[in-house]
């Protein structure tokens, strides 16, 4: 008789002791069906009569609407028995669950993104790759929801995985007893979290480094099945030791997860655009990236990881209130990505500067290659403020927060050094925000600026009023000199050239282009360069746009009054016709050249010149 009171007992707290007060979401990778994912929820116990289910319509970092609820298919909805509850589509990413006070389980299918041709490009770091038995790449907001204000609960995932292989994540994991072969257990403590924490399966290709009292790792996949990890584990270790020394010798968190996907350039593809890049998290960051020759990949691959290494302080340290409540479906944009992304991307530099991974050289080309971006590809009266509120409508200026926002950074560095003999700079600025705010202290957009008078001086309030929320150009001529780099507009010299001051890109070709004769100097017009002529080569050198650079620096500082140059361009008779090769060619010779903008050192700076830069450098 007790026996048959337990079955009952148990039973009953089966259907009606059911609810939870967290998410556990289940996958199996092991099963991909039509290249699709079936995603299985227990749900927390709701107690209203309806509840709607979301999938992110953006997510932070990304500053671009994605709609990950277009990958979803197959929703449905469970009461503890097993019975459907009745569902309705409100929108894309939005379903409305009816009885939702018996909701127990949910279940639907998901898309990976890497394949998809729609128009709605999701750039590859931030989405979803399903590549059985290859790669899994598990961007967490573009599989998992959350249910209507329920995005402060816990989280739990269960993922099993092929044999041999390895998740790779910042994520905590927990211990499945006896179940954990071949299947993993992580948590996080709210949506927002979990949603910041991707995962990347594949066989393991990962090395693990202990660097300022964290742990982190490395882990790659490649396409060409190398063996990369070690070898980058090298090369980007430079970057979080120059990391853990800017932030004053401790990191921020106990882990940190570099997940990097290297992908052939060039492999046909079957679907998707392919680019590279990379995305930031609080606690790690996922990478697409090309495999490229070991000097040039390694450059490429350390400035990239720098910066997004570097967002461990803005956002997990320093964000405003838009950012810490980030809203998946209708954003609020901050005023502040002269911070979030402008101070990340100044760093991103500087550190390697400080610690000696590039020369002043190699900086001044930076910074002069910033101030051109800047000045002629973007609106230099736009108010930052007003950009980065309007980033979303806004793209075409939203690629000057990487250009303006760091040369923000620059000046606002200099000009705290010189207010404080040299004591106090960005670095313990940044210092001094993580330490008022933190994680879980979010600021207010609107007292930032007034904060940060308050930590240093009033001067700092008026370079806001006039340079970040203004319209006014940056003061970059004198700043910069202050540090002994020369900054000179509308400069003229003779020089040799290939005929044009700047040039277009041709996308669908990757070819560069000349998009406007007025971009001519008067050896282009020798040559009879015309509008929308693309360039092939030039003196049998076939040119890209990883090559155009350390050409011209070559040939140019080798020529000389006479010597030839030809240039092969592919020209159309007439707009659409197909365009055919065409030489030009004439024998060099020096002609005035504008430089619109041009960033040098000085050859002989003062001493105050070079005990600012000093302090600056953190050298005194």
């Amino acid at each position: 008789m007790r026996h048959s009171v337990l079955i009952l007992l148990l039973i009953f707290i089966s259907q009606f002791g059911f609810g939870q007060d967290k998410y556990q979401y289940e996958i199996d990778l092991n099963k991909l069906e039509n290249d699709q994912l079936k995603v299985k929820l227990l749900t927390p116990k709701i107690q209203m009569d309806e509840v709607v289910f979301y999938l992110p319509k953006i997510v932070p970092g990304t500053y671009s609407i994605y709609d990950f609820g277009r990958f979803m298919s197959d929703f449905t909805a469970f009461d503890a028995q097993g019975n459907k509850l009745k569902t309705s589509n409100i929108d894309v990413n939005s379903i409305k669950i009816f009885n939702a006070s018996k909701l127990y389980s949910i279940e639907y299918k998901i898309d990976d993104s890497f394949d998809d041709t729609g128009d709605n490009f999701i750039f590859q770091p931030a989405g979803v790759n399903f590549d059985a038995n290859k790669n899994y790449q598990i961007n967490t907001f573009g599989l998992f929801g959350y249910l209507e204000n329920k995005l402060s609960l816990p989280f739990e995932l269960i993922i099993s995985h092929p044999q041999g292989f390895y998740g790779s994540t910042a994520m905590e994991s927990f211990d499945l007893g006896e179940k954990s072969i071949n299947m993993d257990g992580f948590r996080a403590d709210n949506y927002y979290d979990f949603a910041d924490l991707p995962i990347m399966y594949c066989k393991a290709d990962t090395a693990t480094l202990s660097i300022g009292g964290a742990e982190v790792l490395f882990s790659v996949y490649s396409e060409d099945n190398g063996k990369y990890a070690k070898e980058l584990s090298v090369r980007l270790s430079k970057i979080v030791l120059a990391a853990e020394s800017y932030l004053f010798g401790k990191l921020p968190m106990k882990k940190y997860a570099f997940l990097i996907y290297l992908f052939d350039p060039n492999a046909e593809r079957t679907g998707g655009l392919y680019g590279s890049g990379a995305l930031e998290h609080a606690t790690s960051s996922v990478y697409f990236m090309p495999i490229l020759p070991k000097v040039e990949f390694g450059n490429y691959m350390a400035d990239v990881a720098s910066h997004e290494f570097l967002h461990i302080i803005t956002p997990l340290n320093i964000h405003s209130e838009e950012i810490g409540y980030f809203d998946f479906q209708n954003p609020k944009m901050s005023k502040h990505l002269w911070l979030y992304e402008g101070a990340t991307e100044y760093n991103a530099k500087y550190i390697q500067l400080r610690s000696g991974m590039v020369t002043m050289k190699d900086y001044v080309e930076e910074i002069d290659s910033k101030i051109k971006n800047s000045k002629t590809r973007h609106n230099d009266t736009l108010p930052f403020t007003t950009l980065s509120l309007t980033c979303l409508e806004n793209q075409d200026e939203y690629l000057n927060v990487y250009e303006k926002g760091a040369l923000i950074n620059l000046c606002l560095d200099i000009e705290l050094k010189e207010l404080s003999g040299g004591a106090y700079g960005l670095q313990e600025l940044i210092r001094d925000l993580s330490l008022k705010y933190g994680k879980d202290q979010p600021f207010k957009d609107d007292e930032l600026f007034d904060v940060i008078v308050g930590l240093t001086y009033p001067e700092i309030g008026t370079f806001f009023t006039k340079y970040v929320s203004g319209n006014n150009p940056l003061p970059l001529k004198a700043d910069l000199a202050k540090i002994g780099l020369d900054y000179v507009e509308n400069g003229k010299k003779m020089a040799y050239s290939f005929g044009f001051n700047k040039l277009g890109f041709d996308m669908s070709l990757g070819k560069f282009m000349i998009d406007s004769e007025s971009s001519l100097d008067d050896f282009g017009r020798l040559l009879g360069y015309k509008k929308n002529d693309i360039i092939k080569s030039i003196n049998g050198i076939e040119i890209s746009y990883k090559n155009l650079k350390v050409f011209k620096e070559l040939l140019l500082a080798n020529l000389h009054d006479g010597a030839p140059i030809r240039v092969v361009v592919l020209r159309a008779k007439s707009e659409g016709k197909k365009r055919k090769p065409k030489t030009l060619s004439a024998p060099a010779k020096k002609v005035e050249t504008i430089i619109p903008y041009q960033l040098t050192e000085f050859e002989k700076p003062s001493s105050e010149q070079i005990k600012l830069r000093k302090q600056w450098l953190d050298k005194e």
